[in-house]
């Protein structure tokens, strides 16, 4: 059961009798054959974070995001044994260890999430502060697992057309700045 708080965040109600004695299911990937393993091992949707150990706002977004992958993720046992599927997988990189992951993934900001489905591919990567954490994480997360395949590769379009258009004005931006010869 989820509540709201007084700052509006939603606040999950994980000490139900289905959530006691179990922990979300969140794989640790250290490097780009972890990534690429992960990401593929079957047809749900995948949230992947980023984060530094070292990062406040990533330890605030690390919270929130336990509490959803306990609403989402695979439930495991105090055994470390599979309780419930869940509908989504999650997984987190930790910066200091990845360094040449999350660059080679692109990752620039702290914390970052990104969205992948096998038969998609990637639909979606940001930043996400937690103060953004509903608006940018779950409400999309709530969107993708409502869609079909074909929904999500018309998301993952148009996700792309904005990170192209977001491109597009910030080197207009640059060129205008610059003198010209």
């Amino acid at each position: 059961m989820a509540s709201k708080n007084d700052s509006g965040d939603e606040k999950l109600d994980t000490k139900g009798p289905s959530r006691r004695g179990v922990s979300p299911k969140i794989t640790k990937v250290a490097d780009m054959d972890d990534f690429l393993e992960f990401i593929a091992e079957d047809e749900r949707l995948c949230v992947v974070k980023f984060y530094a150990s070292w990062c406040k706002s990533c330890h605030k977004f690390g919270i929130k995001y336990k509490k959803l992958a306990t609403k989402h993720a695979d439930l495991l046992d105090n055994a470390s044994q599979l309780s419930e599927r869940g509908e989504v997988r999650f997984a987190e990189v930790e910066y200091g260890k990845s360094t040449s992951l999350c660059r080679s993934l692109g990752v620039r900001k702290l914390p970052y999430v990104m969205i992948h489905k096998v038969s998609v591919g990637k639909i979606a990567e940001f930043p996400c502060g937690p103060k953004y954490f509903d608006e940018r994480l779950v409400n999309r997360l709530n969107q993708y697992l409502e869609m079909s395949d074909e929904e999500l590769q018309f998301e993952q379009k148009m996700e792309g057309g904005t990170s192209l258009g977001n491109d597009i004005l910030s080197q207009l931006r640059v060129d205008a700045n610059q003198p010209s010869i």
